[in-house]
């Protein structure tokens, strides 16, 4: 390829493998990864049944342009796991935030101000992050309910040995049942 290419650089960008003057984030010179690509991603990828000319050297960066890789398919995201990803930590982050200035949330309140505010649906939030955020041992929140059966939001107390404020809202919430 190189000698068909008339050298051993990048058909995207230009850069050789001996390129000087590219660091890694070390400070150590960076290393050029030249690839071989096929030209017009046809599906053929037996080098026996093509031609010299199907192919061209590219750097690792250009190749990744020409060929955007996605994730497999057992490792995409749902949309409701892309949801609770995009929701879940600023919905709690921002009811925490409101609790700590010492705001009265009601639980109605809460559900569709965070529903607007996240850009999620009020079932969301009733159905995927309620039983977690308030339901749950480890939760630093719970429900109070005065005698006009309202329902306050309220900040357990640190003392609690059962409470953890420090929880990972990173792992999806189960589901209520229907």
């Amino acid at each position: 390829m190189a000698n068909y290419q008339h050298g051993e650089f990048c058909r995207g960008c230009g850069i050789s493998y001996d390129s000087k003057g590219f660091k890694d984030r070390s400070g150590d010179p960076r290393k050029i990864i030249l690839v071989l690509d096929k030209i017009n991603n046809d599906g053929n990828h037996t080098i026996k049944d093509n031609l010299v000319t199907d192919f061209q050297i590219m750097c690792m960066s250009c190749n990744r342009i020409k060929n955007p890789s996605k994730p497999p398919e057992h490792l995409q995201r749902t949309q409701s796991e892309k949801t609770n990803h995009r929701v879940e930590k600023p919905l709690f982050e921002w009811l925490m935030s409101l609790l700590d200035e010492g705001k009265e949330i009601k639980y109605s309140w809460f559900v569709a101000e965070g529903s607007f505010k996240f850009d999620c649906s009020p079932e969301t939030i009733e159905r995927r992050y309620a039983k977690k955020y308030f339901e749950s041992d480890s939760s630093p929140f719970g429900l109070w309910s005065n005698q006009f059966d309202q329902t306050y939001i309220i900040k357990k107390s640190r003392d609690d040995p059962k409470v953890n404020l420090d929880i990972d809202t990173t792992t999806p919430a189960p589901s209520l049942r229907d």
